[in-house]
């Protein structure tokens, strides 16, 4: 759920989850965040610092299991941290290219008492995470062409590659003149990319035997915010042999 919060709102997801099997149950969720460049906020219970390592019950090691699937993670090892690490986490899962990441909470930190007070900079952001309000204002098309739906998780510079990019699209099959879109060219979709151009027009395909075909036997193909990764393309050399690719990617890191 905080996944799709987080890819169809632009905003952080965020998730609270047990120790062990809850957060081994999104292990998955965070693989995928990381790849699509989703921002999403993982906060693990976990056993308490002084048994951490002795097998306690419901203990495993958060740490170790989602370093490769988050871009930073930490175990809060004393509560006076707990503000820092949380503006931590916010500011690295929606800065740059947006990634998961995992604050682990030791039972013994969130049950303590800080008796110390905290000075006001440890306590309150430093930067402004630069969310809209409204994140499909990034998107801004002209008011008389169809609307478009591409994904709206995206940084500042993203933003203006995507909305350049969407423009282009709208220009390339939606002219303002009543005519066909030029030259007919079809459009496949992968499931990602529903909804990004009408189903309903007859030039648009996914999923079917003529869409591979489309794709097979095409000289051209531009290709809008896609991968080329080895579920799409198998063997390579065999891949659309006759086309010449336009590439487009909106990550800022790819």
């Amino acid at each position: 759920m905080a996944e799709g919060y987080a890819r169809a709102s632009g905003k952080p997801g965020v998730v609270l989850v047990t120790s062990r099997p809850g957060a081994k149950n999104v292990i998955t969720a965070m693989q995928d965040t990381l790849s699509d460049g989703g921002s999403l906020v993982m906060f693990t219970g976990q056993v308490a610092t002084s048994v951490i390592g002795s097998d306690a019950f419901q203990e495993a090691d958060h740490i170790g299991i989602s370093r490769s699937c988050t871009r930073w993670n930490v175990m809060i090892k004393d509560i006076s941290e707990l503000p820092r690490r949380i503006n931590e986490a916010f500011k690295i899962a929606t800065s740059g290219r947006p990634g998961p990441v995992l604050v682990d909470l030791p039972k013994d930190v969130t049950a303590g008492i800080l008796k110390t007070p905290l000075p006001f900079s440890a306590t309150t952001p430093d930067v402004n995470l630069g969310l809209l309000s409204n994140p499909l204002q990034m998107f801004e098309v002209p008011a008389d062409t169809p609307p478009a739906h591409p994904p709206s998780r995206r940084s500042d510079k993203s933003s203006q590659k995507a909305n350049h990019l969407c423009r282009a699209w709208h220009s390339l099959l939606f002219p303002r003149s009543p005519a066909p879109p030029p030259g007919n060219i079809p459009v496949t979709t992968t499931l990602y990319g529903l909804g990004s151009f009408d189903e309903t027009n007859p030039l648009s395909m996914h999923g079917s035997a003529y869409a591979n075909i489309a794709i097979q036997k095409a000289d051209v193909i531009i290709a809008l915010g896609g991968r080329f990764d080895d579920r799409v393309t198998c063997k390579v050399d065999t891949f659309a042999p006759a086309a010449k690719a336009v590439f487009t990617h909106m990550d800022d890191e790819s």
